[in-house]
C-alpha cells in the first residue's frame, strides 16, 4: 500500500526555449486538467514527485483515486514512464523542463521518479520548483520569486516573534529565531511581494518550534502573518519526537486562474512526506485546500 500520512526566474528567453523543447518531447498541450509535480535537485540525482491532479476549473484532488499498488502502477505507466517530458515553472515563470529517466522503484511506497533536469531555476536543497503534465500557457506576469532581502528578513522575524511566544517559546528564544527557508513571491502580482517561509526557534531553553508562514506586506516595509502553521517538537531528552513535521515551500502557481497564486508546501515526517496546497479565499483568508500524495521518504 502507498504511504499517505496524516528569485525571480533568470534568463527568461533561455527558459522559454528550454520549455518549448520539453513540450514537444512529451508534455500535453494546454487542456482542461493536468498533473502537478514537485521538482527537486539532489546531490546525486534530480527527481519529480506527483503532488496533485488539477482538474477543470482548478479543482484539486489526489493524483489517482485509491491507494492500491495496481492504481499506482497505472499512474506510473501513464505519467512516469521513461521519456515523458514536462515543463518546469519557478515563481510562475517557464524555467526549462525535465525528462523521466527511471520509473519509481516501488510505486506502492513512493512515486518519485528520477529525471534529467535542464532548468534556469536556482534549485538547491530546500529550493524546489513545480512541473506540469501540460503547458499552462503564458502567465500574466510572473511571481518574481527571489531570496528575501536583509530588510525583508528583519521585518519577517519581527512579525514572527509574537507567534512563537504565543506557542510556548520564551521571549529570549523567540528573539533568536532564525529563518530556515524563505522566498519573496508576489502572489497577487500587486505591490510588494509576500514572504513564504519556514522559521525556527526554541532550541535553547524551551522546546523547538517551527512556523510555516505566508507573510503579507504591511505598510512600507513590514509584514503581517496571513497564514501560520505551527509544528512543535514534543521530544524528550531520551526520545526523539517521530511526529515532528518539517514543512517547506515548494513553489507557487495560480492553479484556479483567479489571479492569486496558490502556495504549495511539502511536509516531511519521520519516514514519509506529503504535500499541502494553500489558497487565499474570497474573504482574504489563507486556508488549506488540499493535503495528499507523497509517500515514503
Amino acid at each position: 500500500m502507498r504511504v499517505n500520512p496524516v528569485i525571480a526566474a533568470v534568463g527568461a528567453g533561455a527558459a522559454a526555449l528550454l520549455s518549448s523543447a520539453f513540450v514537444s518531447a512529451g508534455a500535453q498541450s494546454v487542456g482542461s486538467s493536468y498533473v502537478l509535480f514537485c521538482v527537486e535537485k539532489g546531490e546525486q540525482m534530480s527527481s519529480i514527485d506527483p503532488i496533485a491532479f488539477i482538474a477543470t476549473g482548478g479543482t484539486i484532488r489526489e493524483p489517482f483515486p485509491g491507494t492500491s499498488d495496481r492504481e499506482a502502477s497505472r499512474f506510473v505507466e501513464r505519467w512516469l514512464r521513461p521519456g515523458r517530458a514536462y515543463p518546469v515553472y519557478f515563481g510562475g515563470a517557464s524555467s526549462g523542463g525535465v525528462t523521466v529517466r527511471e520509473r519509481p522503484g516501488d510505486p506502492g511506497i513512493s512515486l518519485q521518479a528520477r529525471v534529467a533536469l535542464k532548468t534556469t531555476a536556482p534549485l538547491q536543497k530546500r529550493t524546489m520548483a513545480l512541473a506540469t503534465s501540460q503547458t499552462i500557457g503564458r502567465v500574466a506576469g510572473t511571481l518574481q520569486r527571489r531570496p528575501l532581502s536583509a530588510a525583508e528578513r528583519t521585518a519577517l522575524l519581527a512579525a514572527a516573534r509574537p507567534a512563537f511566544q504565543r506557542n510556548g517559546v520564551s521571549a529570549s528564544d523567540a528573539q533568536s529565531a532564525r529563518i530556515l527557508n524563505a522566498a519573496a513571491l508576489n502572489l497577487d502580482r500587486v505591490g510588494r511581494p509576500e514572504a513564504v517561509a519556514r522559521l525556527q526557534a526554541g532550541q535553547g531553553s524551551g522546546p523547538r518550534c517551527d512556523l510555516f508562514v505566508i507573510a503579507e506586506p504591511q505598510g512600507e516595509r513590514g509584514f503581517t502573518l496571513g497564514l501560520t502553521v505551527v509544528n512543535k517538537d514534543k521530544r524528550t531528552p531520551t526520545m526523539e519526537d517521530i511526529n515532528y513535521i518539517e514543512q517547506d515551500l515548494v513553489d507557487a502557481l495560480d492553479l484556479n486562474k483567479d489571479g492569486i497564486a496558490e502556495v504549495v508546501a511539502r511536509s516531511v515526517y519521520y519516514e514519509s512526506h506529503d504535500y499541502t496546497i494553500f489558497q487565499k479565499r474570497r474573504n482574504g483568508k489563507w486556508r488549506k485546500v488540499y493535503r495528499g500524495a507523497g509517500g515514503g521518504v
